[in-house]
């Protein structure tokens, strides 16, 4: 009985040890691999704006294992960094088919422009930007660049802005739902969705100031960007949309090129020797900063 009660806290420890300590050696090789290598002299940031986008990271340990974990938040702050940073001598921007949210496009333009203001160039890339969603602050975004390139063949359609509203009344009237809200004015419209089957008129009219105002500010940013008149620039895109040949004719765009043209273009700019670099790398390799004097918590 106690060679057999040994046997098994043997066969117990094991595999304690095999469940819980392999694990952590992988994890901790996986990292070790994965360690960002030292920032060249000279550098190129590389940011890829296609993928999802949060206004700021998670508190996920596991948030910075995935590529593309950027958020708004750490974009404005490495560009900051970057500004400063000898290394760094310009950023190429992928751009994404698609709009963004108007409030991070917002934010994100104003870092390009403090970043450029310290004399340091942006290059933008698009594959091609499409009416989906807010497309002008995709356009916007480019316009923000010292250089705007498009993939040649590609489509420049900015010629509005879009947005979707869902209604359940018809819905909850098949199953016998009965939504209980009061709604405190015609335009306090977050629970129509609920309460209707399509846009009131006050829905539709508060709905239409808001995407016009985003409208109109995308496009007076961009045609101040692109040192153009706004009416001017909002009368050429909406009478497209254009293939990229044509946006480039009309002044769209700068230049016509795949992402290893303008990266090349880039790399040249930054001087011999130039390398590109992942914005997530140099995020990842960003050091502790200093702590000194006294230290104040923040609890989330």
């Amino acid at each position: 009985m106690k060679q057999f009660l040994i046997t098994a806290a043997g066969v117990f420890a094991g595999l304690v040890i095999f469940l819980i300590g392999v694990p952590v050696v992988l994890i901790g090789m996986a990292i070790s691999a994965t360690a960002p290598a030292p920032v060249p002299a000279q550098t190129v940031l590389e940011l890829d704006l296609r993928g999802s986008l949060a206004d700021q990271a998670p508190n996920n340990p596991l948030w910075g294992l995935a590529r593309n974990s950027n958020s708004v938040m750490s974009i404005i702050e490495t560009l900051r960094r970057a500004e400063g940073d000898d290394r760094i001598k310009g950023v190429l921007v992928r751009l994404p088919e698609a709009g963004l949210e108007p409030g991070m496009a917002d934010e994100i333009r104003q870092a390009f422009l403090r970043f450029r203001a310290k004399g340091k160039p942006i290059y933008a890339h698009s594959q091609g930007v499409y009416p989906a969603g807010f497309s002008t602050t995709t356009y916007m975004l480019g316009a923000a660049a010292d250089q705007f390139w498009m993939q040649p063949g590609a489509s420049l359609q900015v010629t509005g802005v879009a947005t979707e509203d869902l209604f359940f009344k018809r819905f909850f009237d098949k199953y016998g739902v009965v939504a209980q809200y009061e709604q405190r004015q015609e335009y306090k419209n977050a629970v129509n969705g609920y309460l209707f089957s399509d846009f009131t008129p006050a829905h539709k009219a508060a709905t239409l100031s808001w995407m016009g105002s985003v409208y109109q500010s995308n496009l007076a940013a961009a045609a101040g960007d692109r040192k153009a008149d706004p009416s001017a620039l909002r009368q050429t895109l909406e009478a497209g949309p254009y293939v990229a040949e044509d946006a480039l004719r009309l002044k769209l765009v700068d230049r016509l090129g795949q992402v290893r043209e303008v990266e090349e273009a880039l790399l040249s700019k930054a001087g011999d020797g130039a390398k590109a670099v992942d914005f997530d790398d140099y995020i990842d390799a960003r050091p502790e900063p200093p702590r000194t004097g006294d230290t104040i918590a923040v609890i989330d």
